[in-house]
């Protein structure tokens, strides 16, 4: 369960590096355009956070790296996020390729414990944005569903969506 260390007492976590958003600082909505998402009179950008030093994301602005949406081969999603230069642009490509590598990772330990290759993929698509897990397309019909060993898990062998 959930260890209370000090009851009654919290601590509010920096949203540019955990639960990061990568999202514009101030709103853009009607009755708080121009304030800071966090209510704050100065807030800092959170596109301006080198990625190594983002803790966790959320794939919202973003978009979720299997939906497989390339930001690279869509022009109008670019310019929703600053261009290819923009700020977002720049952490949002950087979120989806570490997603699409440590899916990578762990499909090559199930394949080594299995001794067997990773299902649909080889170590020559490592140096592509998405790893051979999107198709020509970038679009989600075209992702490669995660295909767990069974025996890694004990029973049959499944397909997930992740």
């Amino acid at each position: 369960g959930l260890r209370v260390i000090r009851p009654g007492t919290s601590v509010e976590l920096n949203r540019c590096y955990y639960n990061a958003m990568i999202d514009h600082p101030r709103s853009n909505d009607p009755g708080t355009e121009g304030k800071c998402r966090t209510t704050e009179k100065d807030c800092q950008d959170c596109r301006d956070v080198a990625f190594d030093d983002i803790k966790t994301t959320h794939f919202t602005v973003c978009t979720k790296p299997w939906w497989c949406f390339s930001h690279q081969g869509n022009p109008g999603r670019k310019g929703y996020l600053g261009g290819r230069d923009g700020k977002s642009y720049r952490l949002c490509m950087a979120t989806h390729r570490e997603w699409f590598r440590v899916r990578f990772q762990l499909e090559e330990t199930w394949a080594k414990l299995m001794d067997t290759p990773p299902p649909g993929v080889n170590s020559n698509v490592t140096d592509n944005q998405n790893f051979g897990f999107c198709g020509p397309t970038n679009r989600s019909p075209n992702y490669r569903k995660m295909e767990i060993p069974g025996s890694a898990l004990g029973f049959g062998s499944s397909l997930i969506e992740l």
